[in-house]
């Protein structure tokens, strides 16, 4: 397994983020795979808000709200490997 890990590593760049850098975005379409060494990441989801409109309508408008919060080692955008290479949340560095 070691020696997998060996092979694969020369396709990989290490990278930093500045804080409040957005890793991911919901939707976008990507190959693109994060392997977080350390820090912190916040994970966010488009989720639908009702909001009232003259006090009889309403209508649903998608607000960017914070799911999950990791620190240290993790993986983001490993669902774009699958058939749908979109992004299922946004990724912001904490």
């Amino acid at each position: 397994n070691q020696l997998r890990v060996a092979q694969l590593i020369q396709y990989f760049k290490p990278a930093r983020y500045k804080l409040g850098a957005y890793l991911t975005h919901e939707g976008d379409n990507s190959m693109k795979i994060f392997f977080v060494e350390e820090g912190e990441v916040t994970y966010l989801k488009n989720i639908p808000v009702p909001e009232i409109l003259n006090g009889r309508k309403v209508r649903y408008k998608d607000k960017l709200t914070p799911i999950s919060n990791i620190q240290g080692h993790c993986i983001i955008g490993e669902e774009c490997i699958e058939s749908d290479p979109r992004y299922r949340y946004s990724v912001q560095v904490r």
